[in-house]
């Protein structure tokens, strides 16, 4: 199986000078296997620490104002979600290289976290934290709107409702919030937050997003009375 290195290297915008590092970052434990070559494992061990070294320092920079907010939106930003996310923007899942065995291979959502990371750990091993630190930051924060809310702490509170029911195992599915519009001028809007169709509790405000926080604070309240 011939491997595009230049492909990868184009896409991820970083030439390797040891080209086996990133190819080695892309071979599953299966292919390993059956071709006697060291699989992602190790690189993906040591891009994890890689990443969450650089995320961190990333936080730093933002001046949360405690070590609680920084674990929490740390936790968000280098969560599979996220790093799985990249993977796919970035189109690598297609270069992953496994046996001929597995025909009806699935790549999982772990899986393609565990690429990104290895690539990450492999981008270091190469030519260190410098470039590490540049291919990190431009892929977590390509999206800045989306990088800003995944570090919203204690006042994002329809986030933490999400966490909060996600935690006592309900679905997305779940719960769902309807607004409408009590006014015009001034705006005024109303929000209320529903589970299994059942109305928990309502919020209001100038805007539909202020109307959700005050809605996702009030059942937050509720329902951890009720827990």
């Amino acid at each position: 199986m011939k491997f595009d290195t230049k492909k990868i290297e184009q896409i991820i915008e970083y030439d390797f000078k040891d080209k086996q590092l990133l190819i080695t970052a892309f071979t599953h434990s299966s292919y390993a296997f059956d071709n006697d070559l060291p699989s992602y494992e190790r690189l993906e061990f040591l891009g994890d620490s890689v990443l969450g070294f650089i995320a961190a320092d990333l936080l730093y920079d933002k001046k949360l104002k405690s070590e609680g907010k920084l674990s929490k939106a740390h936790d968000r930003i280098v969560c599979n979600d996220i790093l799985s996310k990249i993977c796919d923007e970035l189109g690598l899942t297609k270069f992953i290289m496994f046996s001929k065995k597995n025909t009806d291979f699935v790549v999982s959502q772990n899986m393609k976290a565990d690429i990104v990371e290895a690539l990450i750990g492999a981008i270091y091993k190469d030519t260190g934290i410098k470039p590490a630190t540049k291919f990190v930051a431009k892929v977590l924060t390509k999206d800045k709107d989306v990088f800003n809310k995944n570090i919203k702490t204690d006042t994002d509170f329809k986030t933490q409702l999400q966490e909060f029911l996600q935690a006592k195992g309900y679905r997305s599915s779940n719960w769902t919030y309807q607004s409408q519009q009590l006014s015009e001028n001034p705006p005024s809007f109303k929000v209320d937050f529903f589970i299994d169709g059942k109305l928990i509790c309502s919020g209001s405000g100038k805007k539909i997003k202020d109307a959700e926080q005050k809605a996702s604070k009030k059942a937050i309240s509720i329902l951890k009375n009720k827990s």
